[in-house]
């Protein structure tokens, strides 16, 4: 309980659902419309955009589902579980 603070803001960090977060931007990897993360962020880069690796990426999205498990936090499970499946 004592760490809940810290874990919800690396959740935060990396799959914040709120476009209104001041701290992180919304699923700051994540493209909704191709259906995957980018390694580099959503922008081409000089080296140009490549996708994340997926089993990187669905074992993020499975530890934030499992998170709201044991934190009994139901929108985090949701979030975590529709990331993994559009993965």
């Amino acid at each position: 309980a004592a760490r809940t603070p810290a874990l919800l803001t690396l959740v935060a960090d990396v799959a914040s659902p709120s476009a209104s977060d001041r701290r992180f931007p919304p699923l700051r990897h994540f493209d909704a419309f191709c259906g995957h993360s980018w390694a580099l962020g959503l922008f081409a880069s000089s080296a140009g955009r490549n996708q994340e690796s997926v089993s990187e990426a669905l074992n993020a999205w499975h530890g934030i589902a499992l998170l709201g498990l044991a934190l009994r936090n139901e929108r985090l499970v949701s979030l975590g579980r529709l990331l993994a499946a559009v993965e």
